[in-house]
């Protein structure tokens, strides 16, 4: 719903093509979803840790996704949606967790390296080229559209 509804404010009332797929959808954290992180440190201890300190053994004790499974679906979606705009630009709303795995693929980096970029907030723009199978991000998490209008027009007295 979070997407649909930055889709439209970044649409404002301009009629494009839109497809949704749930290989962009975010990561499932089965029990844990609607949970503070606090709640579920109290129940799973170390699934928790994991989690956030080792994603590579983190495995779901509430029927959710692993960072593998997200990085795997996360994969997939790149390959479908190059193959199916293999020329052109395509506008891509996901959720953060989502873009982070776009960017372990992208890079090559292990399930390991997770947590190693910054987090991407809400909002933010990234922009990755695909060419011929390559891929390479040129933006990730540009905030500047965001900024607010008396900050970018400077402050008056």
């Amino acid at each position: 719903m979070r997407t649909v509804q930055t889709l439209e404010l970044v649409l404002a009332g301009n009629t494009v093509p839109t497809t949704r797929t749930d290989l962009v959808a975010e990561m499932d954290l089965g029990g844990w979803q609607g949970l503070t992180f606090a709640e579920v440190a109290a129940v799973w201890p170390e699934a928790h840790q994991h989690f956030w300190d080792e994603p590579n053994a983190y495995c779901s004790p509430a029927g959710g996704e692993s960072f593998a499974d997200l990085r795997a679906r996360a994969d997939a979606a790149l390959a479908t949606i190059v193959e199916a705009n293999p020329v052109g630009d395509v506008l891509v709303v996901t959720h953060s967790l989502v873009i982070k795995a776009f960017w372990l693929v992208v890079t090559h980096r292990p399930v390991a390296d997770f947590w190693a970029t910054a987090e991407f907030a809400p909002g933010g723009l990234t922009v990755l080229h695909a060419n011929a199978g390559d891929m390479a991000f040129h933006v990730l998490n540009d905030m500047t559209h965001l900024e607010p209008v008396e900050a970018a027009k400077g402050s008056s007295s």
